[in-house]
């Protein structure tokens, strides 16, 4: 029997299935009351006594609301909620937010119109470099601008919490965190929707070495994609950005393993800024949204077309230009004339955003 959480989404025995017990956000939003009522409302429609065939779905209705428990006791919950932030200015600012996630600087709160990243105040100097990367992204025309602002983040809000500071960019409703699509879709991405999200990094590729940057933590993480249009946005890490040749002080640690897998012992040490370590990122991204980030057993699956794993098991080209024309060929090779390919994931449905607008 299909039970109804309102008039927009139904939820049937095999829709609640779906949802892996660790991802309880996905069902309830994180209110006490609201969850009460949702959970009696789901047990109900599910119960064995009244419907003998929807036990399974009984059962892990329970798991989740069990999981739904325990991260909001343990401070753990990442799903919907409201962050308060006392400002600097002795005012106070609410952000509704969809999802909330820990990142290695402080916290990401992304909201239906917005994405929030609160840092701590011991890494007030990477706010600060973000900010001057953001405010001097640039490009040759208003025409290449029309282009390439769509893959870079708008600043909403730059605030000073009690915390520290605070950086609010622009979100469309659509847009949902690279690593979120991967969690709900299981660990695994179809072998052509890897293949237009690769080629989305390419674009934000040429626009950083058109513009001599390096961004230096192009990842799952700080990557945005719009399953709809087949857009990508590098809205995070712009806070490790460097000028190409510049020394990185920081990276995160994602970063700095494939830094320390590609560079000679000699060169390590200095690290200097270059594109190599973004082109080698999107690889590396583009083997873990096919489910084997080390690429070891990427070369014996036969569900991916052997000059996609060939190029993501190859180390790029020293030039940007070469390693893009390398890739080019490689994408025809593996899937022939460019179509568009449906993707099947609804940002709202997965950050569980029942707002209706």
């Amino acid at each position: 029997m299909p039970a109804t959480l309102d008039t927009e989404i139904p939820i049937t025995a095999e829709a609640l299935l779906a949802i892996p017990a660790w991802q309880p956000e996905r069902l309830f939003s994180g209110d006490d009351d609201a969850d009460g009522r949702l959970y009696r409302m789901l047990a109900l429609g599910f119960h064995p006594d009244r419907h003998p065939a929807a036990a399974e779905a009984f059962k892990h209705l329970s798991e989740l609301k069990a999981a739904r428990d325990r991260a909001i006791d343990t401070g753990t919950w990442r799903g919907a909620g409201v962050q308060a932030l006392a400002l600097g200015s002795g005012k106070r600012l609410n952000i509704r937010f969809l999802r909330r996630h820990e990142f290695e600087l402080g916290t990401l709160l992304i909201g239906r119109r917005s994405i929030t990243y609160l840092f701590r105040e011991e890494h007030r100097a990477l706010y600060a470099q973000a900010l001057r990367t953001i405010k001097g992204f640039r490009a040759a025309s208003r025409d290449m601008w029309e282009e390439v602002e769509k893959l870079l983040p708008c600043v909403q809000l730059e605030a000073e919490t009690a915390a520290g500071p605070a950086l609010v960019v622009t979100r469309a409703p659509d847009v949902v965190r690279l690593r979120d699509a991967l969690d709900h879709l299981g660990g695994r991405m179809d072998p052509r929707h890897v293949a237009w999200i690769l080629g989305t990094l390419h674009n934000a590729a040429a626009y950083l070495q058109w513009a001599g940057l390096t961004h230096n933590a192009i990842d799952l993480d700080n990557y945005f994609i719009s399953p709809t249009s087949h857009s990508g946005l590098l809205l995070g890490g712009w806070w490790y950005a460097r000028e190409a040749g510049e020394t990185m002080t920081h990276l995160p640690a994602s970063s700095a393993r494939v830094w320390k897998a590609i560079t000679p012992a000699h060169e390590a040490a200095a690290r200097t800024a270059t594109p190599r370590l973004d082109r080698e990122m999107t690889r590396l991204i583009g083997r873990t949204l096919l489910g084997d980030p080390g690429g070891t057993r990427l070369l014996r699956d036969p569900t991916v077309p052997h000059a996609l794993r060939q190029w993501l098991t190859t180390p790029g080209a020293d030039d940007g230009i070469e390693d893009y024309a390398n890739w080019a060929r490689a994408r025809d090779a593996a899937f022939g004339p460019r179509k568009f390919v449906v993707m099947d994931l609804a940002p709202r449905e997965m950050y569980g955003d029942r707002s209706g607008r």
